[in-house]
């Protein structure tokens, strides 16, 4: 028996129903949900595709599914086996160039062994959808990295900044907050940035196959405008007058005796700063493709216009 085929499901119906293909348009995916026996591997999945898709959906896998022959092009390539469905609905989900609608429909398990292997599909089930993540939306996922760095790297300086606040020093000890911290606020950075700068590439690469707006464009004015450079420079400067006096002292008596955690702050003020240039010179780089591709684009279609209203010319005379 066919694994969620119901006989008494009017399937003609959904196919040639007219509201939901106008409703939808022509580059429309519709599945029809079904409630599977791994209902918590579906809900894993279809919770991780919504959270970077930013569209709901319900199942991810379901294999009753009608497709506008028009879309199959905007879904290609494909993979072959258990994890086609999945990877269908990645590429709809992230791509948005194909709208997708769940039907509920009644569900019957079948009968005999299931093909399905939690554990060898599953991964195949979670690769196809990173790999539409990262093809259509990378930002995203290097985002929510990027931030978790962020927030365990806040979390352990607030006791060390709370106690300085109030004693105008830290505690030796403090040194391995100081020091994880470092590490996490770097990470946070460099994940941040690769975040946007993944976003840009996709973008100018895939212009036809993503949102026809920037998300990071805001990001991208920040790095575009002359008073960017002021805030790589006052982190140097910040960092430099942390450990100025260290150098002094190193310069007038050969030792120096300043405290560690000035060091680490420096440290990090240098990282982050010299993080945000090289940042900036990438995204240069990206502009001179852009208008390259665009310039590529243009000539193009220019040569094939002028072909067009030749022939309308002659067709009038």
């Amino acid at each position: 028996s066919l694994r969620g085929y119901d006989p008494e499901f009017d399937y003609d119906r959904l196919i040639h129903d007219q509201y939901v293909w106008n409703a939808l348009g022509h580059n429309a995916i519709m599945l029809v949900v079904l409630p599977i026996v791994t209902i918590g591997l579906g809900l894993f999945f279809a919770s991780m595709l919504s959270v970077l898709s930013s569209t709901r959906v319900r199942d991810t896998a379901s294999g009753m599914r009608v497709v506008r022959r028009e879309s199959l092009a905007q879904l290609y390539p494909l993979p072959d086996g258990l994890h086609f469905t999945p990877a269908m609905s990645a590429r709809a989900m992230l791509s948005d160039r194909v709208k997708i609608v769940e039907i509920d429909m009644p569900y019957h398990e079948r009968e005999g062994e299931s093909k399905l292997r939690v554990a060898k599909d599953g991964l195949r089930f979670l690769k196809v959808i990173l790999d539409a993540a990262f093809l259509y939306r990378p930002a995203r996922p290097l985002a929510m990295l990027g931030l978790l760095w962020l927030g365990v790297a806040v979390s352990l300086m607030i006791m060390p900044t709370a106690y300085y606040l109030r004693h105008g020093a830290v505690q030796e000890w403090m040194i391995y907050r100081f020091v994880v911290s470092h590490l996490a606020g770097t990470n946070a950075c460099l994940l941040l940035c690769a975040s946007y700068l993944t976003g840009r590439m996709a973008h100018v690469a895939l212009p036809e196959m993503g949102r026809s707006r920037f998300a990071g464009e805001p990001v991208r004015r920040f790095l575009s405008a002359p008073w960017f450079w002021l805030l790589p420079l006052a982190l140097m400067v910040a960092g430099g007058l942390l450990v100025l006096p260290s150098f002094v002292e190193l310069v007038k008596t050969g030792a120096t005796y300043e405290h560690w955690s000035r060091f680490i702050a420096m440290s990090f003020c240098w990282s982050v700063s010299f993080t945000l240039i090289v940042t900036r010179g990438m995204d240069y780089v990206l502009d001179l493709l852009a208008a390259q591709l665009r310039y590529i684009k243009n000539t193009r279609t220019a040569p094939r216009d002028a072909g067009n209203d030749r022939a309308m010319n002659q067709t009038g005379t």
